[in-house]
This record gives structure tokens, C-alpha cells and sequence, in this order.
């Protein structure tokens, strides 16, 4: 098990230390009524642009934006997102590329995935295996990230697990967004042989998200849901 344990879905791993991390996340008016959580992608960090334009556009709402960063190794990752979903029950969770990998193998939420790693192999595919900088600097103080055998086989440990409690209570949960002119991960066709067509949309854009998709694409979709959240 690459030196950590899992998790069945919805389970936590008592022996993985997130606490170390509750500092690490940022959070957006909290008390709201409505929870957002926000999972980043491979290599970025808490309060990504994302998070803070969602934070921005519902600044004047009810709603509180959680934006952790996430560990590194994949296990530790999915574990402190697990835990923290049980401590702060969001009601919508969105995940971009890797955090879109583990936004849907979670059991309750409404799950929003842009550009989603769909398949472990997606990593070695997008970015091959080699030691990275991070795009932007960790509240953690890490300067570097490492792909190598050990990241991917974890990543397939969790889908192996995780796949077995994907029921159509979760499928009927999860939607996509999907950019036209992503050269970095491209699974619109596996998603939409896994879920219902209206699930999935094609949008003109990159694999990042720039300021005028949010605005357009993924707020809209936000609001579209807001209903099913109460």
C-alpha cells in the first residue's frame, strides 16, 4: 500500500496526520449557508485563481468557498479530503484536473469537475515523470513536487477502491466542464460513456480556467444547482 492506508469511500484513515494542514486552507466567508469546496489541480496551492474569483462573484452572498491545499502523495490527498468533507459537509465540490480525479469518487456532494483527470495514467500522459515547481508558492513551504511510480500506482490504488462505490446516486451527482483547446488532459468522450450526456459541456477554453469561463461557464452552472443544495 506504498506506505499509507486507505479508505473506503467515505472513510478515514485515522493514521494519516492532516491535522498539520487545517492551516492550509482558506476559507471565504465561513458560516454561509452554502458550502463550496474547491479542490486544485496538480501543482498548485490553496486560494487558486479560481477560488478567489468564486469568492468574489459571491461575495455578497451566502455562500463560504473552502480552498485547501492539498498533500502531494495522492493517498495523504484523498485522505484529508475525505476528512474534511466529514467536518465541513460542502454542498457542492469542484475539482480541476487531479482534483477533479478525486472530487468524483465522493459520495454526497454535488461535484462540478473541469477538465478531469479521469484515469491515473492522465498525470504521466499531461506532465511524464520528473521532479516539478509548484505554480505557485505552498503555504507549506514545499518548493518541489516528484511524479514518479509511487504517485501513479497510488492514484490507481484509489480508483481501484474507489471505483466499486461509484453507485447512481454519485453519477447522478457529478457534472463537467470541458475545454475545447485542452492539450493537457482531454476525457470528455470517457466521461460521457460513464455518465448522462447533459452532465458533461464543451466549452471554449484552455485546461485553466481563465476569469471570463468562471464567469460564464462555471458560475452559471453553480447557480443551476443551488436548488438541489438546500
Amino acid at each position: 500500500m506504498n506506505g499509507s492506508s486507505i479508505l473506503s469511500s467515505g472513510t478515514i484513515n485515522h493514521g494519516v496526520a492532516s491535522s498539520n494542514l487545517a492551516g492550509h486552507t482558506i476559507n471565504f466567508r465561513k458560516g454561509s449557508i452554502m458550502k463550496i469546496l474547491y479542490l486544485h489541480g496538480l501543482g498548485s496551492g490553496a486560494g487558486s485563481n479560481t477560488a478567489r474569483q468564486l469568492a468574489n462573484y459571491f461575495a455578497n452572498d451566502d455562500v463560504e468557498i473552502l480552498a485547501p491545499e492539498l498533500p502531494v502523495m495522492p493517498i495523504d490527498a484523498f485522505n484529508f479530503i475525505l476528512e474534511l468533507q466529514k467536518t465541513e459537509q460542502p454542498n457542492i465540490v469542484i475539482g480541476t484536473s487531479l482534483g477533479g480525479f478525486y472530487a468524483r469518487y465522493l459520495h454526497g456532494p454535488l461535484k462540478i469537475l473541469i477538465n478531469p483527470a479521469m484515469l491515473p495514467t492522465d498525470i504521466v500522459k499531461a506532465v511524464g515523470y520528473g521532479t516539478y515547481s509548484f505554480l505557485k508558492p505552498r503555504q507549506s513551504g514545499e518548493q518541489t513536487y516528484t511524479i514518479n511510480d509511487t504517485f501513479v500506482s497510488q492514484l490507481q490504488e484509489i480508483a481501484d477502491i474507489q471505483d466499486a462505490f461509484i453507485d447512481d446516486e454519485m453519477l447522478a451527482e457529478t457534472f463537467a466542464l470541458f475545454g475545447t483547446k485542452d492539450t493537457v488532459v482531454s476525457n470528455y468522450a470517457i466521461f460521457k460513456s460513464i455518465y448522462r450526456d447533459y452532465q458533461a459541456k464543451l466549452i471554449d477554453a484552455e485546461h485553466r480556467l481563465t476569469n471570463e469561463n468562471i464567469e460564464h461557464e462555471l458560475i452559471p452552472l453553480i447557480d443551476s444547482l443551488r436548488d438541489r443544495c438546500v
